[in-house]
Parts: structure tokens; C-alpha cells; sequence
């Protein structure tokens, strides 16, 4: 799981996975050899998030997945109270793991494509009654009506992390009003290391949805990735949504690949 490079030695390798302060486990076998490791981060208040199992060949079936995952969770469990789901992305040439994680109690919450798009040419018509413009605090309330609309618990955004995303300089927030009402909005990011650009999010009111939000919305999140230069954009979404499938292909994105995402619930 993960495409992580792996190397015996001691030092390369904290000084490789430290740089990206993740929350990092490791099996350490008497000679001083890495016979494993896990990476994982605290994503927001309410979910982590697993990014690597890996275990090297001469140790496999010796339990320390196991063990590293057990490790990993128990920190993750002590530093977050407030925690309610555990998840793990698995792309497509590793779904043979996901039995290890059904195994643990963890279920499938969602079946991911992802898409790519390498120009950031937008040739779209849009609605000019709608207006759009950079969410602000005051627009969360709106918002939120949105994300329980829209989205089931897993999904759903909380206030604080609408406020972190409004103050973080490589995201964006718009939001589409109509009538005076917010009935959409759209959440981008730019990476931090590439030129990429993540179209993370869109969502409209369901009775509103013919009135070219989304296409009018995402229209402005090109306009703002093209100011940030970047020369391609990515996203994902739910394999079995046609109509979300059919949409990006007609925006010009081509699927790249294919991930499930599992996950583990915890009682608060």
C-alpha cells in the first residue's frame, strides 16, 4: 500500500518521513533493520487518516501490520478525543489489501475515480444571474445547509474546517448566490509542491441544480487556477455517479485511476 520508496537505513529514512510530519510508527527489528513502517495524519477534528502500511518482504507473516496498525491507531486515538472515523485510501493496483482492512472492522465507504485535465481552457457558458465570489465567514451558515443536503455524515464538513480552509493562502472557498440565497459552492486547492491544481468540491442545493451552478462555479475556479499557474487540475469522485462521471468528461478531464476508500467508526 502506498508508493513509498524503502530503504534499510535508519537515518535516510526518518529523515525522509519526518519532513512530511505525518504521524509515523516503525518495526524495528534487533539488528537496527526497518522490517515496517506506517504513516497516517490527523486530517481533521473528526477523521484520520491512514496514507501507508508497508512491511518488508523478509518479515511479512509475522503479524507486524498488525502491530504497526494497532500503533498507529492508539496515537492516533490519544492525541485526538473527538475522533469518529479512521480511513484509508487504497488505489487500484493495491485493492488485493483491502481484505486486511475488512478484516479489522473497517467497511468501503466509497469506490473513487479520478480525473485529470491538462489544459485550463473552460469553454463553458454560464448563468450571469448567479453571482460568485469568495466565501466569507458569514456565508458558513449557508454553507452548511448545503453539506447536509448534499453529503451523508462521512462526508459532511464541520464549521471549523470551513474557517481553516478560508484562511489557508492555497485554497479557495466560492460560493454561488442566486436571489440573495447561496445555492452552491466550490472548494480548490493549489499543491504545495507541484503545479497542480485539486478541484476538490462542488455541491448545490438539489432544487437548484438546473440552473447551471456548478458549470458557472467552476468556470471561476479555473479563472483562479490559471492566476496560480498551474498546468493541471485533478479530482475525484464517486465511481457510480453517473451524472458526475458524464459531467467532468464533457469539462474535459480524462479518468487517470481508481481508489476505494475504507473506513472505521468510532462510538462518541
Amino acid at each position: 500500500m502506498g508508493r513509498f520508496e524503502y530503504t534499510h537505513n535508519k537515518t535516510n529514512f526518518y529523515s525522509y518521513i519526518t519532513s512530511n510530519r505525518d504521524l509515523i510508527k516503525v518495526s524495528e527489528e534487533p539488528s537496527s533493520q526497518i522490517s515496517g513502517f506506517a504513516m497516517g495524519y490527523i486530517s481533521n477534528p473528526q477523521e484520520a487518516k491512514i496514507q501507508a502500511i508497508y512491511v518488508s518482504a523478509d518479515y511479512r507473516n509475522q503479524g507486524i501490520a498488525t502491530n504497526l496498525l494497532k500503533s498507529l491507531e492508539s496515537e492516533i486515538v490519544s492525541k485526538n478525543s473527538s475522533l469518529r472515523y479512521l480511513s484509508v485510501r487504497i488505489p487500484e493496483e493495491y485493492f488485493k489489501f483491502q481484505s486486511f482492512f475488512l478484516r479489522r472492522k473497517f467497511s468501503i465507504i466509497a469506490e473513487i475515480n479520478g480525473y485529470i485535465k491538462n489544459s485550463l481552457d473552460f469553454p463553458f457558458s454560464v448563468n450571469k444571474e448567479i453571482a460568485v465570489r469568495k466565501a466569507k465567514k458569514s456565508d458558513i451558515d449557508g454553507i452548511l445547509q448545503i453539506e447536509k443536503a448534499c453529503f451523508s455524515d462521512y462526508w459532511q464538513k464541520n464549521r471549523d474546517e470551513f474557517k481553516k480552509i478560508m484562511k489557508d493562502v492555497f485554497e479557495i472557498l466560492f460560493v454561488a448566490i442566486w436571489n440573495n440565497i447561496i445555492v452552491g459552492y466550490n472548494f480548490n486547492a493549489v499543491s504545495r509542491t507541484n503545479q497542480s491544481g485539486n478541484y476538490i468540491r462542488i455541491a448545490t442545493l438539489p432544487d437548484q441544480q438546473q440552473k447551471r451552478v456548478a458549470t458557472t462555479l467552476t468556470a471561476h475556479a479555473f479563472k483562479w487556477f490559471r492566476s496560480k499557474h498551474v498546468t493541471r487540475v485533478l479530482l475525484s469522485t464517486y465511481a457510480d455517479s453517473s451524472h458526475h462521471n458524464k459531467m467532468y468528461k464533457k469539462w474535459g478531464f480524462r479518468k487517470n485511476d481508481r481508489e476505494i476508500i475504507l473506513s472505521r467508526k468510532y462510538s462518541q
